[in-house]
C-alpha cells in the first residue's frame, strides 16, 4: 500500500496489475433477524429449510458434505425477491482512502485469476442444532489482490461493504486481507445463484454470514469503523464464529436399537478443531467422536460415535465441540428464550437429542 501521488491507471493497466497480485494465491449471506422486539409485540417466523433426514443403515462417511445449492439455507435482508442485475451493467466499485479507484465489471473480475475454496456459512442467529449453515465449494477472487491494486492509504484501516439490496455492514481491513478473503461469483461449479448473491458476494474466514454480504456492489476504504445495519440494533460487530456441533443422526425421539450410531457436523472459527465428544448419559460422561476433516478450518467437520450395547429406556445425547483455543462449548440452557438464544453474539450452547433405546433382548 502507498499514499504516493494519484495517477490513472487505464482499464488494461488495472487487469494487469489484479492478475499479478492474485497469481500467487490459489452465502446465501445470512441476514441476521432484527433485535429481540418490544415487550408484547411478536417477531416474524424465520423460515428453516428442511431438516436433513436420514437414510435407513447410516454408515459413517468418507468425503465431506457438500450442500447442494437448492438446499443451502438463505436469509435475505427485504422480503422480496433478489434483486435484478444486469450482467453488463453491472460494476463493482472500490473507492475511499485509496489511490486508484477501480470500477470492476463481472467480466473483468472473471478475467483475474480464480481462487476456488470449499466454506461453510453460518447464520449468527442459528438456533441451536439449526439448519442455518451449509457447505459449499465457492470460486472468484481474492479481495487482498483487489485492495492491492487499489493502492490503499495508510489512513484506510477499516471497509465499508454495500450491497445492491441496501444491506451494509463493515470490516476491518485485516479482515479482508486475510488471504482466503474472497469475493466469488461461482457456487459448486455453477453461476453464483440470484438467491444467494449473485452476480458477487463476499466471504471472510472466520466470522458468521452477517459480515459476508450478497450482491456486493460498492466497497468503501474509510478511516473510521462502519457500524451496519444489524450492528446498530445491538448484534455483534465482530460476529466471530462460536463452536457447536449439530446431532443429525439418530432423529429426535426415533426408536434405536441397542447398537446405534449418534453423528452429525461440528463448526468453529479460524482457531481449528480440537475435539468433539459425545454423552449418551446428559453430560455425566463423555466419549471422543471420530472425524472426518474438511480440508481447512473454514469447513464444517463431520464426526460419529457408535454407541454400543445401550440399555432400553430414554437416552439424552449430548454433543460438544472444544475448539482449538480450548473453548468449549456450554451447556444447554433455556430454549424458550427470544430468538433461541442467540442475540447478540450467536450461540454456542450444546445440541440435545432425546433418544429411544429398544434392545431386542429386553
Amino acid at each position: 500500500m502507498n499514499s504516493g501521488k494519484l495517477r490513472k491507471h487505464s482499464r488494461r493497466e488495472l487487469l494487469q496489475m489484479l492478475a499479478a497480485g492474485g497469481a500467487a494465491l490459489v452465502l446465501n449471506a445470512c441476514r441476521v433477524p432484527p433485535a429481540p422486539p418490544p415487550a408484547g409485540t411478536t417477531p416474524a417466523p424465520t423460515l428453516l429449510p428442511p431438516t436433513p433426514t436420514t437414510p435407513a443403515g447410516w454408515q459413517p462417511p468418507t468425503t465431506i458434505r457438500i450442500t447442494p445449492n437448492d438446499d443451502f439455507y438463505t436469509m435475505k435482508f427485504h422480503p422480496s425477491r433478489p434483486p435484478a442485475v444486469d450482467p453488463d451493467s453491472y460494476r463493482l466499485e472500490i473507492s475511499g482512502e485509496v489511490d486508484t479507484p477501480l470500477s470492476l465489471s463481472l467480466a473483468d473480475l472473471k478475467a483475474l485469476p480464480a481462487v476456488t475454496e470449499m466454506r461453510t456459512l453460518e447464520c449468527i442467529s442459528n438456533p441451536v442444532g439449526g439448519n442455518l449453515m451449509g457447505n459449499a465449494t465457492w470460486t472468484g477472487v481474492s479481495m487482498a489482490a483487489l485492495l492491492a491494486a487499489a493502492s490503499v492509504r495508510p489512513a484506510g484501516k477499516h471497509l465499508k461493504l454495500e450491497s445492491l439490496d441496501s444491506y451494509h455492514t463493515g470490516i476491518p481491513i485485516e479482515l479482508a486481507l486475510d488471504e482466503h478473503a474472497l469475493l466469488v461469483y461461482e457456487m459448486n461449479g455453477e453461476p453464483l445463484p440470484a438467491k444467494h448473491g449473485y452476480p458477487l458476494r463476499c466471504l471472510w474466514p472466520g466470522r458468521y454470514g452477517q459480515k459476508q454480504p450478497k450482491w456486493i456492489q460498492r466497497i468503501t476504504v474509510q478511516r473510521q469503523p462502519h457500524l451496519g445495519h444489524f450492528e446498530a440494533e445491538g448484534w455483534s460487530d465482530e460476529a466471530i464464529i462460536l463452536p457447536n456441533a449439530r446431532i443429525e443422526q439418530p432423529p429426535p425421539r426415533q426408536v434405536q436399537p441397542a447398537d446405534f450410531y449418534v453423528a452429525g457436523v461440528a463448526f468453529y472459527n479460524d482457531s481449528g478443531l480440537n475435539a468433539v465428544d459425545v454423552s449418551l448419559d446428559n453430560g455425566a460422561t463423555w466419549q471422543p467422536a471420530e472425524l472426518l476433516r474438511g480440508p481447512s478450518e473454514r469447513t464444517w467437520t463431520e464426526w460419529w460415535l457408535l454407541a454400543e450395547n445401550a440399555s432400553t429406556g430414554t437416552m439424552r445425547v449430548l454433543a460438544r465441540v472444544t475448539d482449538g483455543s480450548g473453548r468449549v462449548q456450554a451447556l444447554p440452557r433455556d430454549s424458550s428464550s427470544l430468538l433461541s438464544g442467540t442475540f447478540p453474539n450467536g450461540t454456542d450452547e450444546m445440541h440435545r437429542v432425546v433418544v429411544q433405546v429398544k434392545n431386542e433382548g429386553s
